[in-house]
């Protein structure tokens, strides 16, 4: 089969998601991004997990969620956090859910959602180890009384940093194995199965005002998981077929299309450059790269701060601004300090990758990152460079 064919295939596989356009009006939609992971997607579904909200669900939500993800624990007295009073995480932990019991011992669930945030680490702990030691410590519950799922619309796993690091009496994790037992285990769940948990809460709702609140949520959810997993699938597939042009490829999927693929191309990208920097890099929880990326292709912003934070207040900087060849002048590499944020010795850095522009994909060979083999290794290029540089700072 050749492009064109596997693009059919696929049309017909993700019929819903290739033609489904979400009505004009969505509640949830017009209040915020429909990727908000916090104020949306989190906020609501711990909502319906509360037993005392005001949906008139009581324990349906917590039980109903137990079955499907197939939870050993058992509902005592369940107090879920946040909840419809008190918007407020514990320990920053996205859905903790207590008041639950195995073995005749009080138990909790942690909840990570992530629907395209890289995740949270410190430099002395990852960030699902930093939770699990939050319930250790200062909860005092023990490892098998402790249920940690991460919830994404792809199932793709947790860095290995948020799994474990940092000093040797930190307890690490280890991701789901069904030959044992879930002790210090990160079990994966998507979105898929939050749609099998609405159809069932939707079964148990009496009230119209809550059946039309969730049909809505449910709506969002089902074009957001099949928007992702179309595009993930059609990117794929242009990979496959690296050799073809940038006018063949639009052919045959069109331009709106064609602008999904190329944010899922850069957003691999700079995932395989953060995963080569490794414990060298740091959250941007106020302006994730994904939502600068979306603002580049999808909201064709000529946005400032496409840069991955790095540790002991440094950037690797990616530069909008056009050199003497009309292309952006390359990456930098900036320090704070009592000024600002200063690049250093920009004559090291201008020029040193091939010419990507990252906001006009049209543009020299910035499309070639499409080819798996190239842009990993572009990207093994940045980690490397930075982490040679930064090495000699830290030598001086």
């Amino acid at each position: 089969m050749g492009f064109k064919e596997d693009v059919t295939k696929l049309k017909e596989e993700y019929k819903q998601s290739w033609e489904y356009k979400i009505p004009k009006f969505n509640v949830f939609t017009t209040l915020r991004k429909e990727h908000d992971e916090v104020y949306l997607h989190s906020r609501f579904i711990s909502n319906l997990l509360d037993p005392n909200g005001l949906h008139e669900l009581g324990l349906h939500g917590v039980q109903e969620l137990l079955h499907i993800i197939e939870s050993q624990f058992e509902i005592q007295h369940p107090k879920v956090t946040p909840d419809y009073e008190n918007w407020t995480e514990d320990n920053n932990i996205d859905i903790l859910i207590e008041g639950l019991v195995k073995d005749g011992k009080d138990s909790a669930i942690i909840i990570e959602n992530k629907i395209f945030a890289a995740d949270s680490n410190h430099d002395d702990r990852g960030q699902l180890q930093g939770y699990y030691q939050f319930l250790r410590k200062e909860k005092k519950y023990e490892p098998q009384q402790i249920e940690i799922y991460y919830l994404t619309l792809d199932r793709h796993k947790p860095s290995k940093e948020s799994l474990g690091k940092g000093h040797e009496n930190l307890e690490q994790l280890s991701l789901e194995d069904e030959t044992h037992n879930r002790e210090k285990t990160v079990r994966l769940i998507d979105y898929t199965m939050i749609i099998k948990w609405l159809d069932k809460l939707l079964s148990h709702a009496e009230n119209e005002d809550v059946k039309y609140a969730i049909r809505q949520y449910r709506e969002l959810i089902v074009k957001l998981t099949g928007d992702v997993r179309l595009h993930t699938e059609l990117t794929n597939y242009v990979e496959k077929y690296d050799n073809l042009t940038l006018s063949e490829i639009k052919d045959v999927i069109g331009e709106d299309k064609l602008k999904h693929v190329y944010w899922h191309m850069l957003d691999r990208f700079f995932r395989e450059i953060q995963e080569g920097l490794g414990d060298l890099v740091r959250d941007r929880p106020d302006r994730p790269i994904y939502e600068v990326i979306t603002d580049i292709v999808h909201n064709n912003k000529h946005v400032h701060d496409l840069y991955i934070e790095l540790a002991n207040h440094w950037r690797l900087q990616f530069d909008e601004h056009k050199g003497d060849n009309d292309f952006p002048k390359g990456f930098f590499l900036c320090q704070y300090n009592e000024t600002g944020w200063e690049k250093l010795d920009e004559s090291k850095y201008i020029n040193k990758s091939p010419k990507y522009d990252f906001w006009d994909f049209t543009k020299g060979d910035t499309f070639d990152l499409l080819n798996e083999q190239k842009r990993k290794g572009i990207a093994h290029y940045y980690a490397e460079f930075v982490k040679q540089e930064l090495n000699k700072f830290n030598t001086k």
